[in-house]
């Protein structure tokens, strides 16, 4: 006798709760008209009904009611059980599932033929309909055994594929908890690295506070110091004394604006304006801005440190690396205002270097593309204008 056929076996999941095998039935006769009830169902399906017609909810909800003590699986055996009877479980059980899949009951109610039964039931598969229809085929007059054990089969295969996909869910839960613990350490290190950027950037403003006071100090101290022969001195080093007063305040408050704005990208590289060749501009005053030339030949340099102070600004150099450590950057970057690099004498380390540093300290750098002086004097106009 074949899977499938009037009086064969049933898959072992639905075995009845007791562990007993039981063949199916033998199949009801064309001419039935009345609807079986759920005791009258072949036990070897009553395990399958049972759990495919209950969710979780129902389950416990006819538990309680009926004072059902043990866990999900206790519980469902005892309703397997019961289900075979005509006690006050098996008949809740009826009326539960004839009010809850009434609307499926009416649409296999139409079907006159086990052909059209079995349609009926693909359909419903195919839609997600799956517990109402099977409780509709099974208690429909038409159903013979061979139809019954057919929907048998297919509910039990997608038992076992609920349990994979359960199984994977779980699985990508997991994964989806691990890779959140990641980005959770990566966040809390980010947060970390933040606060000492911004405690470095408190403990530079702390210091051209305190520079600042010091000179504030020794101003008030030369104004009220009694003349001397030396006076015309004196008059020359209050006025130098007031412009570095007047530069330390102004890097003093582009300090705190950096500190209390988001760090600024590092530029793009600046190419050189065309006609770089031409005569360079008179440059604006700088007011004591640092400038760091990184790279450039010895005697562009001198040329440019004087335009620079002639301009009321300050020029810092380092050569990029050729006899400098490149580990030096890091203070000169720090202590300027605005960065300069021709990319023609200078190696690519020391520019992705230098890119790194700007970035970090929130510097403007502007890189040339060739290391003439009228090339560097026009594009620092163009940036300080």
């Amino acid at each position: 006798m074949r899977y499938g056929e009037p009086g064969g076996d049933l898959p072992a999941i639905f075995l009845h709760p007791e562990g007993v095998r039981e063949a199916p039935r033998p199949a009801p006769t064309p001419t039935r008209r009345r609807r079986r009830r759920l005791h009258e169902l072949e036990p070897g399906l009553l395990c399958s009904v049972v759990g495919t017609c209950l969710d979780g909810a129902e389950l416990r909800a006819v538990a309680r009611r009926h004072g059902l003590a043990g866990d999900a699986f206790a519980v469902h055996r005892r309703l397997v059980r019961e289900a075979a009877g005509h006690g006050p479980i098996g008949r809740h059980l009826q009326r539960l599932f004839e009010r809850k899949f009434e609307a499926e009951v009416r649409r296999f109610a139409a079907a006159r033929d086990a052909h059209t039964l079995r349609r009926l039931w693909h359909e419903a598969v195919a839609q997600g309909r799956i517990a109402g229809a099977y409780w509709a085929l099974l208690t429909h007059p038409l159903s013979d055994g061979a139809l019954a054990a057919e929907a048998h089969g297919e509910v039990h295969m997608l038992s076992h594929a609920a349990g994979a996909a359960a199984s994977r869910r779980l699985r990508e839960a997991a994964e989806v908890e691990g890779e959140n613990a990641r980005l959770r350490r990566l966040l809390a290190r980010q947060r970390a690295r933040a606060r000492a950027r911004l405690a470095e950037r408190d403990r530079r403003i702390a210091e051209l506070e305190g520079r600042l006071a010091a000179r504030e100090a020794e101003l008030a101290r030369l104004r009220t110091a009694p003349a001397h022969p030396a006076a015309a001195d004196a008059g020359r080093a209050l006025a130098r004394l007031r412009r570095r007063v007047a530069s330390l305040e102004a890097r003093l408050a582009r300090r705190r604006e950096a500190a209390s704005a988001p760090a600024a990208p590092v530029a793009a590289p600046t190419p050189a304006p065309p006609g770089a060749d031409a005569p360079a501009p008179g440059l604006p005053r700088l007011d004591g801005r640092r400038i760091l030339y990184v790279g450039g030949r010895p005697r562009v340099v001198a040329r440019l440190r004087r335009r620079i102070a002639a301009a009321r600004g300050e020029l810092l150099h380092h050569d990029g690396g050729v006899e400098e450590a490149l580990e030096r950057l890091s203070a000169l970057v720090a202590g300027c205002d605005l960065v300069v690099c021709p990319v023609d004498c200078v190696s690519h380390n020391a520019c992705h270097c230098l890119k790194r540093l700007c970035r970090r300290e929130g510097k403007p750098v502007l890189f040339l593309r060739s290391s003439g002086d009228a090339a560097f004097l026009r594009t620092l106009a163009q940036a300080v204008s």
